[in-house]
């Protein structure tokens, strides 16, 4: 993309989405092969054929684009966890292809995973800025879905959904550290990393389910 190449009419707010949306997608690019190190305003200008102060125009500053490239992780996560449940009936096998759909996600796009981290370290990068409410809003959109099935999932096996938001944060929980372990420890030498998956994601969910039922015991 090049600015002399892009005809933006001033004041047009789907030009000035499509550019911008075209400034995050080679953010991320440089993020991937340099790391967030190397993504700068004027980096992102000088791959997209601009000149240095042009991304100013979408992007208060690089801490606004680097929440923007989060945000839209999240946005995409959303999406591909409601594409992955798309007309399944049962409440159990709805919840363990979340799960395996959440930590395939992340695998495919292990780039997008080291963001939330290193954004973090970024102590600006978080600070408020324009971004759709589509994509703000799609982390409460996420969260809800895997807390929904997991009221769901209870309500399938005969049990109270008291505690069910706290099993979905059990999940959570789990989902992130066997991420950590598997995007993280990159020296661990495993052995077979596909079955340690489908062990994973069974247990995981068997684990809500125990947790559910001993709380509705306890409960009792």
């Amino acid at each position: 993309m090049t600015e002399k190449h892009v005809r933006i009419r001033r004041g047009n707010k789907e030009d000035a989405l499509r550019v911008r949306n075209e400034l995050v997608g080679i953010a991320m690019d440089i993020f991937k092969s340099q790391g967030i190190e190397g993504v700068s305003m004027r980096a992102v200008a000088a791959k997209a054929g601009m000149s240095p102060m042009s991304p100013y125009r979408y992007f208060a500053n690089r801490q606004a684009l680097l929440k923007y490239l989060w945000f839209q992780s999240i946005h995409d996560l959303k999406e591909y966890l409601h594409e992955s449940i798309t007309e399944i009936q049962s409440a159990r096998k709805r919840h363990r292809v979340l799960i395996r759909a959440f930590i395939n996600y992340w695998i495919e796009h292990p780039e997008r995973f080291w963001l939330a981290y290193e954004a973090q370290g970024d102590r600006g990068a978080l600070s408020p800025f324009s971004i759709p409410e589509s994509h703000t809003d799609s982390y409460q959109a996420a969260l809800k879905l895997l807390r929904t099935t997991a009221v769901e999932v209870a309500h399938e096996i005969g049990v109270s959904d008291k505690e069910a938001i706290l099993a979905s944060d059990l999940c959570m929980v789990m989902m992130q550290g066997y991420l950590n372990a598997y995007l993280v420890n990159t020296r661990y030498p495993w052995v077979d990393k596909q079955k340690l998956k489908e062990i994973f994601i069974e247990q995981t969910a068997l684990s809500v389910e125990r947790f559910l039922i001993e709380a509705d015991q306890a409960s009792g």
